[in-house]
């Protein structure tokens, strides 16, 4: 007699509950009935995930007569999460990355994989994955001893991680070449930064964080993606560098490790200069993709005669846009999406240039600017109302700082034009020397930076024609190419949030760059699970909150014996399941792998 979980659906004001109780089957007089032997009530999914479990033991060992009530639950392993990067990662052969010590049980290809799976799946500091470690299923699926995995043997490999990062990169851009689909070899490149804990870091320096502000401690980290945003190469250099200086040791990598050539790379306007894009054509053999800065449009795009003849009638047209107007052109701007005009201009002194207008960020840089005026205004009026109330003389040196200061921060420098005028103010019978702030807009300066609002104008070398004296590369895929630049910028958000690559919380330099290796690795996997799953049109969003939460690999225990301990699996969810299903890992859940980790299903 097999003991099971059953329950009765009751509705209750339009919702349905289930009460349970635990019975037996059996047939009678040719029908297949139930002996309920104890009424449990509702339960959550959880409590009875736990009572099947329980219920599997006693079946097990009816023959001693356990009681429900004398086995317990002693562990909780999480499982199927740890094994699925796990297999993730021996799929993309990364442990083939690094040397085998066949000394070593524990080696650099451990702890490396180890500090990605932690990465993945708990990012946090990498002395705290010790204890992580022993908290998951891990040791049991890499067959390896907790105990061996120790800060001691964490910090000694993160050195050797660090100088494999060549064959790390040249594994990764072999692979990505596998996932290419043909046509433009599109890499992207960007730089961030990151700031650091401690007390110090012997290549970090006083800077500017893209997003934190001023840090005492700053790197710039530099990152190539594929189109896919597969990361190919990255280095870190001191957060006072500049992006726009640095490539040239970023493009030798490309050079002299990987062999790149012939491909195009896409970049923002941060790091357009004569001398990059010399490298670029000159040691990459390669095309380049960018854009113009605000003050160089005016050298090859007529902006005056854009917004007096051209502007309103794209707005026009994108505000009462009708199917046949798509290839209708407006002054020779052709639309391209659902809120950008594109125009070819051609070849101007061996380069290739494209403008476009963009209707939204046109809007919203206008409205923003005129925001920013209404605010600077306000904040001079209360230093005015600050210098009438002056209790002693007032330095017109530090009046004039205070005021250069807002007006860079808030880069209207150029717009609000001011003076400074001496005036004289009584406090308690004693004349105080203060002055008053008369400010003005320069109608001319708004009008010229208005003009430049929504327009970029991207620049190539893509300056080859088809024999239709048509360019091979239509403006267009120009115009698409650049604006897909979200790949690269999507990448650091996801290493910066998802990842938490920052604060870092070493600050030798080989620990430092064994860190970002270690959040290149865990991106590397993270976008191969985005693709896999984006073929069967599964988000990536909920993907780790579901494998973290279901299919854990719990331990019961009968009486006090510890031989009566066991492991069982709890059932995956249908959600988990069609995961496995995409990524092809059904077998992590099957019979003979659970048998193989002494797991019960």
């Amino acid at each position: 007699m097999k003991l099971h979980l059953h329950f009765r659906s009751r509705k209750k004001s339009n919702k349905t509950y289930r009460y349970y109780s635990i019975a037996s089957s059996y047939r009678k007089d040719g029908k297949n009935l139930k002996n309920e032997f104890r009424y449990l009530g509702t339960l959550s999914d959880e409590e009875a995930q736990d009572y099947k479990l329980k219920l599997k033991v006693v079946n097990e060992d009816v023959s001693k007569l356990v009681s429900i009530d004398d086995i317990r639950f002693v562990d909780d392993k999480r499982y199927l999460d740890v094994a699925l990067i796990n297999q993730i990662y021996d799929r993309l052969k990364i442990n083939e990355v690094f040397y085998k010590e066949s000394k070593k049980e524990v080696g650099t290809a451990e702890v490396a994989k180890i500090l990605t799976l932690a990465r993945c799946l708990d990012p946090q500091a990498n002395y705290k994955t010790v204890e992580w470690f022993k908290k998951t299923y891990l040791p049991e699926v890499m067959v390896m001893e907790e105990d061996k995995y120790n800060n001691l043997k964490l910090f000694h490999e993160l050195e050797n991680i660090s100088k494999m990062r060549g064959r790390l990169q040249k594994h990764f851009f072999e692979l990505s070449k596998q996932y290419h689909e043909g046509g433009l070899f599109i890499y992207f490149l960007d730089a961030t930064t990151s700031y650091f804990e401690g007390s110090c870091c012997e290549m970090a320096e006083p800077a500017m964080d893209k997003t934190a502000g001023y840090q005492d401690k700053v790197i710039m980290i530099f990152l190539v993606t594929d189109a896919k945003g597969y990361p190919i190469v990255w280095d870190e250099f001191s957060g006072r560098k500049r992006e726009v200086k640095e490539f040239k040791q970023i493009a030798d990598t490309m050079t002299n490790q990987l062999g790149i050539e012939d491909v195009t790379l896409c970049f923002d306007r941060g790091m357009t200069s004569d001398n990059n894009f010399e490298t670029i054509e000159r040691q990459l053999h390669s095309k380049y993709i960018t854009g113009l800065d605000r003050d160089q449009i005016a050298t090859v795009f007529d902006l005056v005669l854009f917004s007096e003849k051209t502007r309103e009638l794209l707005i026009k047209r994108f505000k009462e846009e009708k199917k046949e107007d798509r290839i209708i052109p407006v002054h020779g701007f052709y639309r391209s999406g659902k809120d950008r005009f594109y125009k070819e201009l051609g070849v101007i002194e061996g380069r290739r240039y494209v403008v476009s207008f963009n209707y939204q960020i046109y809007e919203k840089q206008t409205l923003t600017r005129l925001q920013l005026i209404d605010d600077v205004k306000h904040k001079i009026e209360e230093m005015n109302d600050e210098l009438t109330q002056a209790k002693k003389d007032r330095d017109d040196e530090v009046v004039q700082k205070k005021l250069q200061d807002l007006l860079t921060k808030y880069k209207l420098n150029k717009i609000i034009e001011y003076t400074i005028v001496p005036a004289a103010v009584s406090h308690k019978n004693k004349t105080i020397q203060s002055y008053r702030i008369d400010c003005l807009i320069n109608r001319e300066a708004l009008t010229e930076q208005q003009r430049v609002d929504g327009v970029l104008v991207y620049v190539t070398n893509h300056t080859e024609k088809k024999e239709t004296d048509f360019f091979k590369l239509p403006a267009s895929h120009i115009v698409m190419h650049y604006k897909n630049k979200y790949i690269i910028e999507h990448a650091f958000r996801h290493i910066k949030s998802f990842l938490e690559i920052r604060p870092f919380f070493v600050y030798l330099k080989a620990h430092v760059r064994a860190h970002v290796d270690i959040c290149m690795i865990a991106y590397f996997i993270n976008t191969y699970v985005y693709q896999q799953l984006k073929k069967t049109k599964m988000s990536f969003g909920n993907f780790y909150s579901q494998i973290k939460n279901h299919a854990t690999v719990c331990k019961l225990q009968t009486g006090s014996e510890t031989n009566g301990i066991r492991s069982y699996l709890k059932k995956p969810n249908k959600e988990v399941t069609a995961i496995l299903k995409a990524l092809n890992a059904q077998a992590l859940v099957s019979k003979n792998n659970l048998e193989k980790l002494n797991i019960m299903n």
